[in-house]
């Protein structure tokens, strides 16, 4: 067995190689990996017998073991790969993948299940056994001729991970071709071989000797260039030449040999994967070469060159394609200039400075002197302010923008006389001015840029007709210069991923082995029966993952303790904490949020568990609001601000201005041209903005019934964020319900707050309608909501209008859909059929059992961690009482202890901060940021199938019409898609956090303290993610050429999703996480402070000296706690 050093330093070396692998997207290598892994850490030593299905294998192993638990028969049986490790439990695992396993309860059970060809990657069993040491593993592979592909598979997958490999062949077969071509590839694996010649009772030496037959093998092996260990000769029947027991006595002596195996083993699969990644490497530049079409090898000094003449070719390419439509020159001009003066640093001191002067001389704040010739003296003044300004004005134009301008039109390939803007004071406004203030010299500055903004970039465009084409050598099209560059970029990352192999530079990568370790242990059961597969499928897709109220969670015991505690002043602070928690407990609420699909009948579900038709049907999405359910003494509604409203309408529009009226012109316009989802909005903002003009960004009580009313009308409801809703009823006492729109407003704040809200909740019921209950979307905000909440969380999904299903065969069969679909995902669950409108006019039994069961385990869920803190406070005082017994019974050993002990927390006090956690979370974060790109591709790729269709790009101008729309939803799908990712940080940030609290509390509890430290989940900031939308509008006329040809038209969305994606800054992006994070446990630790004051002031208070009747009160005390009945 390897050391613990030795064990360490190999799984170092493995991670970093899988780390080193993972900027590949060689997959199959990184499962080899990851099974690599899990071997060294299991510390196992892996005999794997491989060979012909009637070889015997089974039987082998069974009579090495002496059990029967392995089945055997004259055709293929070994469907996937069996492996029986020595250890101190009896169990048997069956998985489907490398991550989920289910348990099956006995060896019959398992025969059934192994003679099927299942979706079954592996089953693992692990049994007790007297002869061999725990960590031997056999491994029992697929027969190596299986009529199935998910044999041949399986036994290649696992052969690489063993230590020594036991070739079985039948006696009559030793020489058949087919087992020495199979023979040859495993010894070229470069692990230990053992020929095992099973079934030997069928050697008869009348017709052969045995020296003889073994003789023949050797030389057989020899000259294939077969490179065996050992031979042995078997059966599980009797025979003079049978070796089984030989066998045996060598598998002992292998596990005597285990430290240096398990070396060899570490340098074996290290190189094999190293070997295996540079071929694949290699391929892949090979294919790109070919790609290429290029006669000589590619180098790294090579693809950087190629790439950075690409880019001037693609600079050029983009500029001959926006020349070639004087219009899109014309508006693209327009755009650029508009942006470089908006960017331009226009107002410096000095023109700030002279223009302000010259506002002082129109406000009259700056007189002339004196008492004749006043008028004359003030036209002079003025002049001389305007003078002023023009002396400063004219350079600050010539460099900020002129200069650039000219940059622009070279950039674009267009050559004539410099373009100059002459500064005009008739750009200044010289009406009288009032009142000179802050404010006004501010909004001046504002209008004075927007007129330059307006006139320079006009200006600009127009000039073009003064200038020429220059010529240019590039006649590549903007498409293929990109497509190459990528192929270029693509061989430049491969040949630097084979130098850093071939240099062994991925040693130097840091590992966070604690973090990689723990991951290790993230298989999920789940349950699979080996029952006929109809009936199975029926029987699972009615079982529920968890189990609703599976404990009461009683407060009774907890309450028991504080009665104990009222006449302890000793422990008068537990008494207090013990009070404060469960008064805490018993009068908050738990959060129910309801989210699904438009029209799925939420709004009749939350009025059926209300009891009463309270609420109508929501709008369409993007005017509906959140709306929370309480029974607080008033309803209210919280007002969109001006700004959320106008961020709509840039989206929509493309234009920005600083008002709604500002929008009105284009709102009259374009209300029957936009998408039918978006017409309820403007109609709203056209219609009844003034009626809310005065409210808008404010908080208003206001009457239920109105509030309703409001949230009920598009037109209105496009005014109101959040409705907070006051329903007084028994439901509402204990539950707060939250029915929020989910993700999709493309109003930014109305996105966020879904974070927040999910966050929060205690629990999620999920609605769907029976007739589509699943799809694209539903599994994106699922994996959203189970990224923010972990997998552990269960959501309660309700189908809704079971009332209208044909039968209850369509119903089984929608049920059954549902579960598989979940169980894909991977998400906790309970499924729910259910009637919400008979359940409101009549009843409705599904509908009473889910209300039941989710009223239930919301509550459980709401209770759980305060639960788990009185129950780890209880144990802390009956430590606290345990060690005063002892500071009396042991003449002051106890005592100098706690003494020491209040020593040492105080000094972990000086470095507790929870930001020390940042650099582990940051190694995570560096790890996803590793596959996003790949990841994100992918996912945009078939986003954009149906963003962007046949029908839509029918319209030349359809991307650059919609442009501000298209980036906005391009950008929310990939901050969504993103952060599903990146919220496992957020998780993990959790985990460590309450890691250290724990290891927090056990010191003070050892300190015999009363102080406990607890956290609550808070909610946290999300990563948005943006990409370059300039690079839409090189799509317009591609995609509209390609809509009668369906591959060209793929292949330009995939480029179009490829580039997007080059167009975020990941290392921006990482900065903006690694900030966020830092701000997540600022916040975290912002929150203890009160804690760490109480904690402080605590260890300031003297230790009590124990008196006899302390003591005896202690005694009797800790029994009545100790005898209390959770």
């Amino acid at each position: 067995m390897l050391t613990q050093g030795e064990k360490e330093k190999s799984l170092n070396r493995l991670y970093k190689l899988k780390k080193e692998i993972l900027k590949s997207d060689n997959d199959v290598l990184v499962s080899q990996i990851d099974h690599a892994i899990l071997k060294t850490y299991k510390n196992q030593l892996v005999l794997s017998f491989i060979g012909h299905y009637s070889a015997g294998k089974s039987s082998l192993i069974n009579h090495l073991l002496q059990r029967d638990i392995l089945p055997s028969s004259p055709v293929p049986t070994t469907s996937n790969t069996v492996a029986v490790e020595i250890s101190n439990e009896n169990l048997i695992e069956a998985f489907i993948n490398q991550y989920q396993y289910a348990v099956v309860d006995n060896y019959d059970d398992l025969k059934h299940l192994n003679t099927k060809d299942l979706d079954i990657e592996a089953i693992n069993m692990e049994i007790i056994h007297d002869d061999y040491k725990e960590g031997t593993v056999f491994q029992d592979t697929p027969g190596v001729d299986s009529n199935t592909q998910s044999h041949e598979d399986s036994a290649n997958r696992f052969l690489l991970n063993s230590d020594v490999i036991f070739f079985t062949v039948e006696y009559n077969h030793v020489e058949s071709e087919h087992n020495l071509r199979l023979l040859k590839e495993i010894s070229e694996l470069d692990i230990p071989l053992i020929l095992i010649i099973n079934q030997i009772d069928k050697h008869d030496d009348h017709e052969l000797s045995m020296d003889t037959f073994l003789q023949r093998v050797r030389r057989t092996l020899k000259s294939w260039q077969i490179a065996e260990e050992d031979i042995y000769t078997t059966s599980i029947y009797e025979s003079k030449y049978n070796q089984v027991d030989d066998l045996k006595s060598f598998i002992l002596n292998i596990e005597k040999e285990k430290a240096s195996r398990l070396n060899l083993y570490d340098q074996r699969i290290r190189k094999n994967i190293e070997d295996k990644q540079l071929a694949y490497l290699k391929d892949q530049v090979d294919a790109l070469e070919e790609d290429l079409k290029l006669e000589h090898p590619l180098s790294i000094e090579k693809c950087q060159e190629r790439i950075s003449y690409l880019d001037k070719e693609l600079k050029e390419a983009r500029a001959a394609s926006i020349r070639q439509d004087p219009e899109e020159l014309e508006s693209y001009i327009k755009e650029q200039v508009k942006k470089l003066v908006k960017d331009a640093y226009i107002f410096p001191h000095q023109v700030k400075s002279a223009i302000t002067d010259y506002l002082k001389v129109l406000s009259g704040d700056e007189k002339v002197s004196g008492l004749f010739g006043k008028k004359k003296k003030e036209a002079q003044l003025k002049n001389e302010r305007l003078e002023k300004i023009n002396d400063v004005m004219q350079p600050v134009l010539d460099t900020e923008i002129n200069a650039n301008v000219n940059s622009l039109y070279t950039s674009l390939g267009l050559i004539g006389p410099p373009y100059k803007y002459i500064w005009h004071n008739e750009n200044l406004n010289h009406d009288a001015i009032t009142s000179l203030n802050k404010n006004f010299i501010s909004n001046y500055f504002d209008r004075l840029s927007s007129k330059l903004m307006t006139d320079i970039s006009k200006e600009a465009a127009d000039f073009i007709k003064q200038l020429k084409v220059e010529e240019s050598s590039s006649n590549q099209g903007y498409t293929a210069l990109t497509s190459e560059k990528e192929l270029y970029e693509s061989a430049a990352q491969y040949l630097t991923l084979i130098e850093s192999l071939t240099t062994q530079n991925y040693q130097h990568l840091y590992i966070h082995m604690d973090d990689e370790i723990d991951k290790l242990n993230l298989t999920e059961e789940i349950e699979l029966s080996v029952e006929d597969s109809e009936k199975a499928e029926e029987e699972k897709s009615r079982h529920n993952i968890f189990t609703v109220n599976k404990s009461s969670q009683s407060l009774q015991s907890y309450k028991e303790v504080v009665s104990l505690l009222k006449d302890q002043p000793t422990y008068s602070s537990y008494h207090n904490i013990f009070t404060e928690k469960i008064n805490r407990l018993e009068s908050g609420k738990a959060n129910i949020s309801v989210f699904g699909g438009f029209s799925a009948g939420k709004t009749t579900f939350i009025n059926a568990l209300l009891g009463q038709h309270y609420l109508t049907t929501s709008p369409n999405p993007t005017t509906a609001t959140i709306t929370e359910i309480n029974d607080q003494e008033t309803s209210r509604a919280i007002y969109k601000s001006e700004s959320d409203l106008i961020e709509v309408l840039e989206t929509l529009s493309g234009l920005s201005y600083s008002s709604i009226k500002d929008y009105e012109s284009w709102i009259k316009k374009h209300i029957n041209q936009v998408e039918e989802t978006y017409k309820p909005l403007l109609s709203g903002l056209l219609n009844k903005y003034e009626d809310y003009q005065d409210v808008l960004g404010q908080t208003v009580d206001i009457d239920k019934d109105h509030l309703i009313s409001m949230i009920s009308s598009d037109e209105d409801a496009t005014f109101v964020h959040k409705a907070d809703v006051s329903i007084k009823n028994k439901l509402t006492e204990s539950y707060t319900l939250i029915d929020s729109p989910g993700i999709n407003s493309i109003n930014q704040r109305h996105t966020s707050e879904t974070s927040d809200i999910i966050a929060s909740s205690d629990m999620i019921i999920y609605v769907s309608y029976y007739n589509h209950v699943f799809s694209r979307s539903d599994e994106t905000f699922l994996k959203y909501i189970q990224s923010i909440k972990g997998q552990d969380f269960p959501i309660i999904f309700i189908i809704n209008a079971v009332d209208l299903m044909r039968s209850e065969d369509d119903k089984n069969k929608v049920i059954n859909y549902m579960a598989s679909s979940l169980d894909k995902l991977g998400i906790k669950h309970v499924i729910y059929p259910v009637s919400s409108k008979k359940a409101l006019t009549s009843s409705d039994q599904g509908f009473d059992l889910a209300k039941e069961n989710i009223m239930k385990l919301a509550k459980e869920e709401a209770r759980a961690v305060q639960i788990k803190s009185l129950k780890e406070l209880k144990d802390q005082l009956l430590s606290n009482i345990e060690s005063n017994m002892r500071q009396f019974e042991d003449s002051g050993q106890e005592r100098q202890k706690i003494i020491n002990d209040r020593q040492d927390l105080q000094e972990f006090l000086t470095t507790f901060n929870l930001n020390n956690l940042q650099d582990t979370l940051n190694s995570e974060l560096d790890i996803i940021l590793t596959y996003l790109p790949k990841r994100l591709d992918l996912q945009l790729y078939d986003y954009l199938k149906g963003l962007l269709t046949v029908s839509d790009m029918k319209d030349k101008a359809y991307i650059k019409d919609n442009l501000s729309l298209l980036e906005r939803k391009i950008n929310d799908y990939l901050t969504l898609e993103a952060n599903i990712a990146f919220n496992a940080v957020y998780r993990q940030a959790d985990s460590e956090v309450t890691q250290t609290l724990t290891t927090l509390n056990e010191k003070i509890s050892q300190a015999s303290l009363a102080n406990h430290f607890t956290i609550e989940k808070s909610t946290h900031k999300e990563a948005q993610l943006e990409i370059d939308a300039s690079v839409l509008t090189n799509y317009d006329k591609t995609l509209n050429k390609a809509i009668n040809k369906p591959k060209v038209f793929r292949d330009a969305l995939l480029d179009l999703s490829q580039s997007l994606i080059q167009t975020i800054d990941i290392s921006l992006l990482q900065s903006q996480l690694e900030d966020l994070i830092h701000d997540y446990l600022k916040t975290q630790d912002q929150s203890l402070e009160a804690d760490k004051d109480e904690l402080q002031r605590s260890l300031q208070v003297p230790l009590k000296e124990i008196s006899q009747e302390d003591y005896e009160k202690d005694k009797v005390l800790y029994q009545e706690l100790k005898d209390i009945k959770e």
